[in-house]
């Protein structure tokens, strides 16, 4: 009888908890709380000695997907910057009563991109990890909506100049 009639045996099944845990994993690493950055190494429980906080072992992306992230943050800050640089600009020159006064429209979309820009930046760095979990598609709208929301602002701020 050639080797090759005998049978395969079973694959023999895992328990599901069976894998490695916290406890195997922290043993000989040098790993800090994500919560208080207190060291985890030999850890024989599931919770943050120090802080307290529940910890569980899992398996992440390497590369988070940052698109839509970058394109949020790229956008808010020039939605700030330009803001900022024209309404300093303003005040250095004195002429802030009349700039809102002769360009209103204009001084208060420079003030609504200065704010906004602040608050988009705060938002997107408070929610970031929200961000990282999106989807692709999402993340694809998220940075084409951002980007066209501060062109027209841009736009619409150069055009009132004109």
């Amino acid at each position: 009888m050639s080797d090759s009639a005998e049978p395969h045996p079973e694959p023999v099944l895992a328990p599901a908890d069976s894998g490695p845990t916290l406890q195997d994993y922290l043993a000989n690493r040098e790993e800090a709380c994500p919560s208080c950055g207190y060291n985890l190494r030999g850890l024989m429980g599931n919770t943050c000695p120090e802080c307290g906080v529940a910890l569980t072992l899992r398996v992440g992306l390497m590369e988070p997907r940052l698109m839509g992230l970058i394109a949020g943050l790229g956008s808010a800050s020039v939605a700030f910057g330009i803001g900022a640089f024209f309404m300093i600009g303003t005040l250095l020159l004195d002429d802030i009563g009349r700039f809102f006064r002769d360009e209103p429209i204009a001084a208060w979309t420079l003030l609504a991109m200065l704010l906004g820009g602040t608050l988009g930046l705060l938002i997107l760095i408070i929610r970031r990890r929200r961000l990282y979990a999106m989807g692709r598609n999402k993340q694809t709208w998220l940075a084409i909506c951002s980007i066209i929301i501060v062109v027209a602002l841009v736009t619409f701020v150069l055009s009132q100049f004109g």
